[in-house]
């Protein structure tokens, strides 16, 4: 008989012991799992705070692209006008210089 409480003692303590064993084991897999749900949520997270950060400077980049372009027409422009000034006071120091008569030359069109 002692042997047959022994055998029941052991199974008890086996269920008993297996069972929170068990329980143990599903408790850390479980805070595994949220430990990698949190992980997979903040890398989400980060990726697209990224992403936008990535569109905010691209975005940036093509309006400071655009203001240069414009500034850099805005320069030929002007440096063509300068040109065309400095060009027509040639021809008027040079219209002085040969002391032709008047009247000199006309100012070209849009200077």
């Amino acid at each position: 008989m002692e042997t047959a409480l022994q055998t029941i003692a052991t199974l008890i303590v086996g269920v008993i012991g297996g069972g929170g064993l068990a329980t143990l084991l599903k408790v850390r897999h479980d805070q595994r799992n949220g430990v990698r749900a949190t992980d997979i949520a903040e890398d989400t997270a980060h990726a697209t705070a990224q992403d936008r950060l990535i569109e905010r400077l691209e975005n940036r980049l093509e309006r400071v692209e655009d203001r240069l372009s414009a500034a850099e027409d805005g320069n030929v422009a002007k440096a063509l006008l300068l040109r065309a000034q400095g060009d027509h006071i040639d021809i008027l120091e040079d219209w002085i210089w040969k002391q032709k008569s008047p009247p000199p030359p006309q100012r070209p069109a849009g200077l």
